[in-house]
Protein backbone atom coordinates (compact mmCIF):
# COMPACT_ATOMS: atom_id res chain seq x y z
CA UNK A 1 0.00 0.00 0.00
CA UNK A 2 1.35 3.53 -1.31
CA UNK A 3 2.00 6.53 0.72
CA UNK A 4 0.41 8.21 -2.15
CA UNK A 5 -2.44 5.99 -1.76
CA UNK A 6 -2.94 6.77 1.92
CA UNK A 7 -3.13 10.37 1.44
CA UNK A 8 -5.72 9.87 -1.16
CA UNK A 9 -8.17 7.62 0.10
CA UNK A 10 -8.15 8.52 4.05
CA UNK A 11 -10.04 11.22 5.36
CA UNK A 12 -10.45 9.74 8.95
CA UNK A 13 -8.94 10.53 11.68
CA UNK A 14 -8.54 11.74 15.34
CA UNK A 15 -9.43 15.22 16.01
CA UNK A 16 -7.14 17.75 17.34
CA UNK A 17 -7.69 19.65 20.50
CA UNK A 18 -7.86 22.73 18.69
CA UNK A 19 -11.37 24.84 19.51
CA UNK A 20 -11.70 25.23 15.76
CA UNK A 21 -11.56 22.15 14.97
CA UNK A 22 -14.63 20.71 17.49
CA UNK A 23 -18.03 20.37 15.11
CA UNK A 24 -20.64 20.21 16.71
CA UNK A 25 -22.51 17.42 18.58
CA UNK A 26 -25.36 18.14 16.28
CA UNK A 27 -23.56 18.95 12.74
CA UNK A 28 -23.23 14.72 12.18
CA UNK A 29 -24.61 14.12 8.54
CA UNK A 30 -25.39 10.41 8.00
CA UNK A 31 -23.63 8.38 5.34
CA UNK A 32 -25.52 8.46 2.13
CA UNK A 33 -24.71 7.52 -1.75
CA UNK A 34 -24.80 11.01 -2.58
CA UNK A 35 -21.72 12.11 0.31
CA UNK A 36 -19.58 9.13 -0.47
CA UNK A 37 -18.25 7.22 -2.95
CA UNK A 38 -20.07 4.63 -4.88
CA UNK A 39 -20.75 1.22 -2.65
CA UNK A 40 -18.34 -0.87 -5.40
CA UNK A 41 -15.46 1.50 -5.55
CA UNK A 42 -16.15 2.18 -1.31
CA UNK A 43 -15.44 -1.68 -0.73
CA UNK A 44 -12.41 -1.89 -2.89
CA UNK A 45 -10.82 1.47 -1.43
CA UNK A 46 -11.48 -0.58 1.85
CA UNK A 47 -10.29 -4.18 1.62
CA UNK A 48 -6.25 -3.18 2.62
CA UNK A 49 -7.62 -1.16 5.19
CA UNK A 50 -9.54 -3.37 7.07
CA UNK A 51 -7.29 -6.38 6.54
CA UNK A 52 -4.27 -4.38 8.27
CA UNK A 53 -6.58 -2.83 11.31
CA UNK A 54 -8.07 -6.23 11.70
CA UNK A 55 -5.21 -8.13 12.53
CA UNK A 56 -4.25 -5.30 14.37
CA UNK A 57 -0.83 -4.95 12.53
CA UNK A 58 1.38 -1.26 12.19
CA UNK A 59 1.50 0.06 8.25
CA UNK A 60 5.23 0.76 9.70
CA UNK A 61 7.17 -0.24 12.91
CA UNK A 62 8.07 3.64 13.70
CA UNK A 63 4.31 4.55 13.69
CA UNK A 64 4.34 2.32 16.92
CA UNK A 65 4.75 5.84 19.00
CA UNK A 66 4.46 6.57 22.89
CA UNK A 67 5.43 9.95 24.59
CA UNK A 68 6.20 10.30 28.40
CA UNK A 69 3.78 11.36 30.27
CA UNK A 70 5.70 14.14 32.11
CA UNK A 71 6.28 15.86 28.44
CA UNK A 72 2.56 16.01 27.87
CA UNK A 73 1.95 17.22 31.79
CA UNK A 74 4.28 19.81 31.33
CA UNK A 75 4.00 21.23 27.50
CA UNK A 76 0.48 20.69 26.35
CA UNK A 77 -1.05 23.30 28.38
CA UNK A 78 1.30 25.49 26.70
CA UNK A 79 1.01 24.17 23.23
CA UNK A 80 -2.99 24.01 23.24
CA UNK A 81 -3.64 27.41 24.38
CA UNK A 82 -1.17 28.60 21.30
CA UNK A 83 -2.65 26.25 18.94
CA UNK A 84 0.30 24.49 18.39
CA UNK A 85 -0.75 21.20 20.18
CA UNK A 86 0.46 18.75 16.92
CA UNK A 87 4.49 20.60 17.78
CA UNK A 88 3.88 17.40 20.70
CA UNK A 89 4.40 14.72 18.24
CA UNK A 90 8.16 15.33 17.65
CA UNK A 91 7.98 14.61 21.67
CA UNK A 92 7.12 11.26 21.31
CA UNK A 93 9.35 8.01 20.10
CA UNK A 94 9.21 5.08 18.82
CA UNK A 95 8.23 1.91 21.07
CA UNK A 96 7.43 -1.63 21.29
CA UNK A 97 5.21 -1.61 24.16
CA UNK A 98 3.36 1.30 25.58
CA UNK A 99 2.45 1.48 29.78
CA UNK A 100 -0.84 3.10 29.13
CA UNK A 101 -3.42 4.13 25.80
CA UNK A 102 -5.46 7.40 26.97
CA UNK A 103 -8.84 7.05 25.21
CA UNK A 104 -10.98 10.26 25.28
CA UNK A 105 -13.77 11.51 23.31
CA UNK A 106 -12.36 15.41 21.96
CA UNK A 107 -15.88 17.07 22.85
CA UNK A 108 -14.59 17.07 26.51
CA UNK A 109 -13.05 20.52 27.81
CA UNK A 110 -9.17 19.63 27.59
CA UNK A 111 -8.89 21.60 31.18
CA UNK A 112 -11.12 18.60 32.44
CA UNK A 113 -8.82 16.22 31.03
CA UNK A 114 -5.50 17.79 31.92
CA UNK A 115 -6.75 18.09 35.21
CA UNK A 116 -7.79 14.39 35.45
CA UNK A 117 -4.25 13.28 34.11
CA UNK A 118 -2.26 15.22 36.25
CA UNK A 119 -3.87 13.77 39.35
CA UNK A 120 -4.03 9.95 37.98
CA UNK A 121 -0.01 10.56 37.40
CA UNK A 122 1.31 13.00 39.83
CA UNK A 123 -1.06 12.84 42.95
CA UNK A 124 0.77 9.98 45.02
CA UNK A 125 3.81 11.38 44.11
CA UNK A 126 3.22 14.80 45.15
CA UNK A 127 1.40 13.42 48.40
CA UNK A 128 4.58 11.82 49.28
CA UNK A 129 6.80 14.68 48.33
CA UNK A 130 4.06 16.76 50.67
CA UNK A 131 3.62 14.57 53.58
CA UNK A 132 7.69 14.89 53.43
CA UNK A 133 8.00 18.45 53.51
CA UNK A 134 5.59 19.08 56.45
CA UNK A 135 7.50 15.86 58.50
CA UNK A 136 10.90 18.00 57.91
CA UNK A 137 9.46 21.42 59.18
CA UNK A 138 7.75 19.60 61.90
CA UNK A 139 11.29 17.74 62.56
CA UNK A 140 13.20 21.34 62.40
CA UNK A 141 10.45 22.84 64.70
CA UNK A 142 10.66 20.24 67.88
CA UNK A 143 14.86 20.44 67.40
CA UNK A 144 14.68 24.24 68.03
CA UNK A 145 15.84 24.79 64.34
CA UNK A 146 13.34 27.30 63.49
CA UNK A 147 11.02 29.67 66.25
CA UNK A 148 8.10 29.59 63.09
CA UNK A 149 4.99 27.93 64.30
CA UNK A 150 2.00 26.59 62.32
CA UNK A 151 3.55 26.29 58.81
CA UNK A 152 3.68 22.55 58.55
CA UNK A 153 0.60 22.90 56.04
CA UNK A 154 1.32 25.32 54.00
CA UNK A 155 4.99 23.99 53.90
CA UNK A 156 2.99 20.21 52.67
CA UNK A 157 0.96 21.88 50.16
CA UNK A 158 3.83 23.92 48.95
CA UNK A 159 6.00 20.64 48.42
CA UNK A 160 2.55 18.91 47.25
CA UNK A 161 1.47 21.45 44.53
CA UNK A 162 4.98 21.72 43.20
CA UNK A 163 5.32 17.80 42.65
CA UNK A 164 1.94 17.73 41.30
CA UNK A 165 3.39 20.31 38.44
CA UNK A 166 6.89 19.34 38.19
CA UNK A 167 7.50 15.69 39.22
CA UNK A 168 8.47 13.91 35.32
CA UNK A 169 6.82 10.72 35.46
CA UNK A 170 8.27 8.92 32.69
CA UNK A 171 5.98 5.95 32.02
CA UNK A 172 5.07 5.93 27.90
CA UNK A 173 1.60 6.77 27.00
CA UNK A 174 -0.22 6.97 23.72
CA UNK A 175 -2.24 10.79 23.10
CA UNK A 176 -3.66 10.52 19.92
CA UNK A 177 -2.74 14.39 19.31
CA UNK A 178 0.67 13.93 20.43
CA UNK A 179 1.72 10.23 18.66
CA UNK A 180 -0.38 10.86 15.32
CA UNK A 181 0.95 13.43 12.92
CA UNK A 182 -1.59 15.91 12.73
CA UNK A 183 -0.38 18.10 9.69
CA UNK A 184 1.03 15.75 7.07
CA UNK A 185 -1.64 13.62 5.45
CA UNK A 186 -0.01 10.76 4.76
CA UNK A 187 1.91 10.32 8.55
CA UNK A 188 -1.45 10.81 9.89
CA UNK A 189 -3.29 8.28 7.56
CA UNK A 190 -0.75 5.66 8.72
CA UNK A 191 -0.92 6.51 12.50
CA UNK A 192 -4.76 6.10 12.70
CA UNK A 193 -4.58 2.58 10.44
CA UNK A 194 -1.75 1.46 13.02
CA UNK A 195 -4.23 2.20 15.65
CA UNK A 196 -4.94 -1.78 16.35
CA UNK A 197 -1.43 -2.28 16.66
CA UNK A 198 -1.08 0.29 19.55
CA UNK A 199 -3.90 -0.68 21.47
CA UNK A 200 -2.63 -4.39 21.39
CA UNK A 201 0.87 -3.18 22.52
CA UNK A 202 -0.63 -1.20 25.19
CA UNK A 203 -0.48 -2.90 28.64
CA UNK A 204 -3.32 -0.58 30.40
CA UNK A 205 -6.55 1.39 28.42
CA UNK A 206 -7.03 4.39 30.72
CA UNK A 207 -10.65 6.02 29.72
CA UNK A 208 -11.33 9.36 30.58
CA UNK A 209 -15.02 9.25 30.56
CA UNK A 210 -17.63 11.97 30.14
CA UNK A 211 -21.02 11.83 28.44
CA UNK A 212 -20.27 12.45 25.59
CA UNK A 213 -17.73 8.64 25.25
CA UNK A 214 -20.46 6.41 24.80
CA UNK A 215 -21.88 8.56 21.68
CA UNK A 216 -18.58 8.99 20.20
CA UNK A 217 -17.97 5.87 17.99
CA UNK A 218 -14.60 6.33 17.58
CA UNK A 219 -14.44 5.79 21.18
CA UNK A 220 -16.25 2.64 21.58
CA UNK A 221 -14.02 1.27 19.12
CA UNK A 222 -11.02 1.60 20.78
CA UNK A 223 -12.33 -0.12 23.56
CA UNK A 224 -13.50 -3.10 21.78
CA UNK A 225 -10.02 -3.16 19.87
CA UNK A 226 -8.38 -3.04 23.53
CA UNK A 227 -10.51 -6.03 24.99
CA UNK A 228 -10.29 -7.94 21.78
CA UNK A 229 -6.48 -7.68 21.50
CA UNK A 230 -5.96 -8.93 25.24
CA UNK A 231 -8.56 -11.34 25.22
CA UNK A 232 -6.08 -14.11 26.02
CA UNK A 233 -5.03 -12.53 29.10
CA UNK A 234 -7.80 -12.26 31.33
CA UNK A 235 -6.32 -11.44 34.39
CA UNK A 236 -4.41 -8.89 33.41
CA UNK A 237 -7.64 -7.38 31.00
CA UNK A 238 -9.51 -7.01 34.52
CA UNK A 239 -6.56 -4.79 35.76
CA UNK A 240 -5.72 -3.00 33.03
CA UNK A 241 -9.18 -1.07 31.79
CA UNK A 242 -9.26 1.84 33.94
CA UNK A 243 -12.51 4.06 33.71
CA UNK A 244 -12.19 7.77 35.13
CA UNK A 245 -14.84 10.57 34.96
CA UNK A 246 -12.54 13.52 34.00
CA UNK A 247 -14.33 15.39 37.15
CA UNK A 248 -12.61 13.19 39.14
CA UNK A 249 -9.24 14.67 39.37
CA UNK A 250 -10.77 18.57 39.81
CA UNK A 251 -12.96 16.78 42.61
CA UNK A 252 -10.14 15.71 44.46
CA UNK A 253 -7.57 18.57 44.15
CA UNK A 254 -10.40 21.05 45.29
CA UNK A 255 -10.98 19.15 48.08
CA UNK A 256 -7.65 19.50 48.83
CA UNK A 257 -6.74 22.67 48.29
CA UNK A 258 -9.73 23.43 50.51
CA UNK A 259 -8.53 21.56 53.13
CA UNK A 260 -5.16 23.31 53.16
CA UNK A 261 -6.66 26.71 52.96
CA UNK A 262 -9.21 26.62 55.53
CA UNK A 263 -6.39 24.35 57.78
CA UNK A 264 -3.79 26.68 57.72
CA UNK A 265 -6.38 29.61 58.96
CA UNK A 266 -7.81 27.94 61.28
CA UNK A 267 -4.10 26.90 62.74
CA UNK A 268 -3.16 30.43 62.41
CA UNK A 269 -5.95 31.98 64.64
CA UNK A 270 -4.93 31.38 68.09
CA UNK A 271 -7.00 29.56 70.58
CA UNK A 272 -7.11 26.08 72.36
CA UNK A 273 -9.14 23.39 69.77
CA UNK A 274 -12.39 23.04 71.68
CA UNK A 275 -16.47 23.59 71.34
CA UNK A 276 -16.40 26.92 69.98
CA UNK A 277 -14.12 26.37 67.30
CA UNK A 278 -15.80 23.77 65.95
CA UNK A 279 -18.13 26.20 63.53
CA UNK A 280 -14.89 28.00 62.44
CA UNK A 281 -13.98 25.07 60.84
CA UNK A 282 -17.69 24.48 59.30
CA UNK A 283 -17.43 28.21 57.97
CA UNK A 284 -14.22 28.13 56.28
CA UNK A 285 -14.74 24.75 54.65
CA UNK A 286 -18.77 25.33 53.71
CA UNK A 287 -17.77 27.01 50.08
CA UNK A 288 -15.23 24.28 49.27
CA UNK A 289 -17.58 21.47 50.68
CA UNK A 290 -20.75 22.82 48.32
CA UNK A 291 -18.42 23.16 45.22
CA UNK A 292 -17.16 19.41 46.06
CA UNK A 293 -20.61 18.62 46.92
CA UNK A 294 -22.26 19.48 43.70
CA UNK A 295 -19.37 18.01 41.84
CA UNK A 296 -20.41 14.35 43.31
CA UNK A 297 -23.77 15.26 42.60
CA UNK A 298 -23.47 16.32 39.17
CA UNK A 299 -21.39 13.00 38.94
CA UNK A 300 -23.72 10.48 40.57
CA UNK A 301 -26.50 12.03 37.71
CA UNK A 302 -24.02 11.34 35.16
CA UNK A 303 -23.53 7.79 36.10
CA UNK A 304 -27.66 7.36 35.55
CA UNK A 305 -26.95 9.04 31.89
CA UNK A 306 -24.39 6.62 31.20
CA UNK A 307 -27.15 3.70 31.90
CA UNK A 308 -29.40 4.94 29.73
CA UNK A 309 -26.85 5.70 27.07
CA UNK A 310 -25.35 2.10 27.05
CA UNK A 311 -28.91 0.51 27.04
CA UNK A 312 -29.75 2.24 24.28
CA UNK A 313 -26.03 2.14 22.50
CA UNK A 314 -26.68 1.73 18.71
CA UNK A 315 -23.61 1.83 16.24
CA UNK A 316 -26.19 3.75 14.09
CA UNK A 317 -26.48 6.72 16.58
CA UNK A 318 -22.97 6.79 17.08
CA UNK A 319 -21.16 10.01 15.44
CA UNK A 320 -17.70 10.24 13.51
CA UNK A 321 -15.13 12.69 12.95
CA UNK A 322 -16.23 12.39 9.00
CA UNK A 323 -19.66 12.08 9.34
CA UNK A 324 -19.34 14.72 11.15
CA UNK A 325 -18.10 17.63 8.91
CA UNK A 326 -20.50 16.59 6.39
CA UNK A 327 -18.39 14.01 4.35
CA UNK A 328 -16.42 16.97 2.51
CA UNK A 329 -13.78 15.61 0.90
CA UNK A 330 -15.52 13.03 -1.84
CA UNK A 331 -12.78 11.61 -2.93
CA UNK A 332 -12.22 10.00 0.87
CA UNK A 333 -13.34 6.91 2.47
CA UNK A 334 -15.71 7.45 5.18
CA UNK A 335 -13.86 6.24 8.96
CA UNK A 336 -17.45 4.59 9.89
CA UNK A 337 -17.59 2.18 6.91
CA UNK A 338 -13.74 1.14 8.10
CA UNK A 339 -14.73 0.73 11.58
CA UNK A 340 -17.98 -0.92 11.19
CA UNK A 341 -16.07 -3.69 9.21
CA UNK A 342 -13.38 -4.19 11.32
CA UNK A 343 -16.31 -4.52 14.34
CA UNK A 344 -17.67 -7.27 12.23
CA UNK A 345 -14.52 -9.08 11.73
CA UNK A 346 -14.19 -9.38 15.30
CA UNK A 347 -17.43 -9.97 16.68
CA UNK A 348 -19.33 -11.45 13.51
CA UNK A 349 -22.05 -8.96 13.48
CA UNK A 350 -22.52 -4.93 14.60
CA UNK A 351 -25.95 -6.44 15.82
CA UNK A 352 -23.78 -8.62 18.46
CA UNK A 353 -21.35 -6.28 18.93
CA UNK A 354 -24.02 -3.59 20.42
CA UNK A 355 -25.34 -6.36 22.52
CA UNK A 356 -21.79 -7.19 23.92
CA UNK A 357 -21.76 -2.93 25.16
CA UNK A 358 -25.55 -3.03 26.38
CA UNK A 359 -24.70 -6.14 28.90
CA UNK A 360 -20.96 -7.14 29.91
CA UNK A 361 -19.59 -3.68 29.57
CA UNK A 362 -22.46 -1.98 31.21
CA UNK A 363 -21.89 -3.95 34.17
CA UNK A 364 -17.90 -2.73 34.04
CA UNK A 365 -18.91 0.78 33.28
CA UNK A 366 -21.56 1.02 36.37
CA UNK A 367 -18.76 -0.85 38.99
CA UNK A 368 -15.62 1.22 37.91
CA UNK A 369 -18.17 4.48 37.92
CA UNK A 370 -20.03 4.08 41.33
CA UNK A 371 -17.52 2.43 43.17
CA UNK A 372 -13.90 3.03 42.35
CA UNK A 373 -13.99 6.64 41.16
CA UNK A 374 -13.63 7.91 44.92
CA UNK A 375 -11.20 4.93 46.13
CA UNK A 376 -9.85 4.86 49.76
CA UNK A 377 -6.90 5.84 48.72
CA UNK A 378 -7.99 8.86 46.94
CA UNK A 379 -9.85 9.92 49.74
CA UNK A 380 -6.68 9.55 52.00
CA UNK A 381 -4.70 11.25 49.59
CA UNK A 382 -6.99 14.51 48.85
CA UNK A 383 -7.45 14.48 52.72
CA UNK A 384 -3.69 14.52 53.50
CA UNK A 385 -3.93 18.34 55.04
CA UNK A 386 -5.55 16.74 58.09
CA UNK A 387 -2.63 14.64 58.69
CA UNK A 388 0.24 17.61 57.79
CA UNK A 389 -1.96 19.92 60.70
CA UNK A 390 -1.56 17.40 63.87
CA UNK A 391 2.34 17.90 63.17
CA UNK A 392 2.23 21.50 64.34
CA UNK A 393 -0.38 20.40 67.30
CA UNK A 394 2.50 17.62 68.31
CA UNK A 395 5.47 20.39 68.14
CA UNK A 396 3.70 22.75 70.38
CA UNK A 397 2.07 20.39 73.14
CA UNK A 398 5.19 17.57 73.48
CA UNK A 399 3.53 15.68 76.49
CA UNK A 400 0.23 15.03 74.33
CA UNK A 401 2.06 13.24 71.39
CA UNK A 402 0.57 10.04 71.83
CA UNK A 403 -2.60 11.15 72.32
CA UNK A 404 -2.15 13.90 69.49
CA UNK A 405 -0.70 11.02 67.23
CA UNK A 406 -3.85 8.72 67.26
CA UNK A 407 -5.86 11.14 66.82
CA UNK A 408 -4.31 11.96 63.78
CA UNK A 409 -4.54 8.35 62.32
CA UNK A 410 -7.97 8.68 63.66
CA UNK A 411 -9.06 11.37 62.04
CA UNK A 412 -7.64 11.22 58.78
CA UNK A 413 -7.56 7.57 58.11
CA UNK A 414 -10.69 7.16 59.26
CA UNK A 415 -13.16 9.26 60.36
CA UNK A 416 -12.90 11.32 57.20
CA UNK A 417 -13.02 8.59 54.62
CA UNK A 418 -15.91 6.64 56.64
CA UNK A 419 -18.08 9.43 56.32
CA UNK A 420 -17.13 10.28 52.79
CA UNK A 421 -18.39 6.93 51.91
CA UNK A 422 -21.59 7.52 53.40
CA UNK A 423 -21.87 10.73 51.79
CA UNK A 424 -21.01 9.61 48.48
CA UNK A 425 -24.04 6.70 49.10
CA UNK A 426 -26.59 9.33 50.08
CA UNK A 427 -25.57 11.78 47.59
CA UNK A 428 -26.13 8.97 44.71
CA UNK A 429 -29.38 7.98 46.45
CA UNK A 430 -30.45 11.57 46.68
CA UNK A 431 -29.55 12.29 42.99
CA UNK A 432 -32.82 12.96 41.25
CA UNK A 433 -34.55 14.79 44.37
CA UNK A 434 -33.91 18.07 43.01
CA UNK A 435 -33.33 19.26 38.97
CA UNK A 436 -32.16 22.68 37.50
CA UNK A 437 -29.28 24.36 38.83
CA UNK A 438 -30.48 26.25 41.23
CA UNK A 439 -32.35 22.80 43.17
CA UNK A 440 -28.98 20.74 42.46
CA UNK A 441 -26.88 24.05 44.65
CA UNK A 442 -29.67 23.73 47.68
CA UNK A 443 -29.70 19.99 47.32
CA UNK A 444 -25.62 19.95 47.77
CA UNK A 445 -25.66 22.85 50.54
CA UNK A 446 -28.05 20.36 52.71
CA UNK A 447 -25.96 17.30 51.61
CA UNK A 448 -23.51 19.89 52.91
CA UNK A 449 -25.29 19.97 56.52
CA UNK A 450 -25.63 16.58 56.52
CA UNK A 451 -21.81 16.18 56.29
CA UNK A 452 -21.16 18.39 58.78
CA UNK A 453 -23.76 17.31 61.44
CA UNK A 454 -21.88 13.65 61.06
CA UNK A 455 -19.05 14.18 61.11
CA UNK A 456 -19.09 16.81 63.97
CA UNK A 457 -21.19 14.35 66.00
CA UNK A 458 -18.19 11.75 65.49
CA UNK A 459 -15.65 14.41 66.09
CA UNK A 460 -17.43 15.34 69.53
CA UNK A 461 -17.36 11.96 70.65
CA UNK A 462 -13.49 11.51 69.95
CA UNK A 463 -12.64 14.79 71.32
CA UNK A 464 -15.04 14.78 74.69
CA UNK A 465 -16.91 12.12 75.14
CA UNK A 466 -15.12 9.64 75.16
CA UNK A 467 -12.09 11.63 77.04
CA UNK A 468 -14.47 12.49 79.84
CA UNK A 469 -16.29 8.80 80.01
CA UNK A 470 -12.64 6.76 80.37
CA UNK A 471 -10.56 9.78 82.47
CA UNK A 472 -8.05 10.64 79.98
CA UNK A 473 -7.26 11.96 76.59
CA UNK A 474 -4.95 9.05 75.69
CA UNK A 475 -7.70 6.65 76.51
CA UNK A 476 -10.32 8.06 74.81
CA UNK A 477 -7.94 8.70 71.70
CA UNK A 478 -7.54 4.94 71.49
CA UNK A 479 -10.54 3.73 72.29
CA UNK A 480 -12.36 6.18 69.86
CA UNK A 481 -9.43 4.74 67.69
CA UNK A 482 -10.19 1.32 67.74
CA UNK A 483 -14.10 2.28 67.08
CA UNK A 484 -14.02 4.19 64.19
CA UNK A 485 -10.97 1.41 62.82
CA UNK A 486 -13.67 -1.16 63.09
CA UNK A 487 -16.83 1.65 61.85
CA UNK A 488 -13.92 2.49 58.81
CA UNK A 489 -13.52 -1.40 58.07
CA UNK A 490 -17.20 -2.24 57.99
CA UNK A 491 -18.04 0.56 55.61
CA UNK A 492 -15.36 -0.02 53.07
CA UNK A 493 -15.43 -3.72 52.55
CA UNK A 494 -19.32 -4.65 53.39
CA UNK A 495 -21.07 -2.18 52.34
CA UNK A 496 -23.04 -3.62 49.01
CA UNK A 497 -21.96 -1.92 45.70
CA UNK A 498 -23.75 -0.15 43.64
CA UNK A 499 -25.33 -1.92 40.45
CA UNK A 500 -27.46 -1.03 37.15
CA UNK A 501 -30.79 0.62 37.95
CA UNK A 502 -33.14 -2.38 38.06
CA UNK A 503 -34.19 -1.65 34.40
CA UNK A 504 -33.55 -5.04 32.65
CA UNK A 505 -30.42 -4.39 29.87
CA UNK A 506 -31.44 -4.68 26.50
CA UNK A 507 -30.28 -7.70 24.48
CA UNK A 508 -28.97 -9.84 27.22
CA UNK A 509 -28.32 -10.01 31.21
CA UNK A 510 -25.34 -8.23 32.80
CA UNK A 511 -23.76 -11.38 34.57
CA UNK A 512 -22.08 -11.82 31.18
CA UNK A 513 -18.46 -12.11 31.53
CA UNK A 514 -16.17 -9.75 29.41
CA UNK A 515 -13.95 -12.86 28.33
CA UNK A 516 -16.98 -12.64 25.84
CA UNK A 517 -15.22 -9.56 24.17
Amino acid sequence: MSASSLELQVSWGVPCEFPEGRASKHSAVPCTSETAASEEDQNHLLEPFIELMSQMKATRPQHLRGIRAFRVLQRAPCSWRRGRLHQLYALSEAAHELDEFWSHSWQTRPVFKYTNVLFLNNGLPAFAVGTLCAVVFFCLRASGSVSWQNLCVPCGAVGYYLTLLLWRRRKLVFLDAACIHQTDKTLKAEGILSLGAILKCSRSLVVLWDETYVSRLWCMFEMAAFLRSHKHREQERHASVVICPVLVGPALLLGNLGASIMLTIFKASEGPFGPRRLPIIGILAFPCLTLLAYVVLKHSRSIEAMQAQVRCFTIKDSSSSCCAVGHSDPDTVCDRDIILRCIAAWFGTTEHFESTVRSTLLTALIHQLANRTFSYWRIVQASCPVGWVFLDYISQDPPETASLLCRAVNYWLLLLPSTAVVMLRLTYKSRHLCEGLVGQLLLSIGLVGCWVLLCGSLLMLNEFILPELLGGSLRGALVGLFVMGILNLWLWRCLPAIRASPSAPADGASSHSLSSL
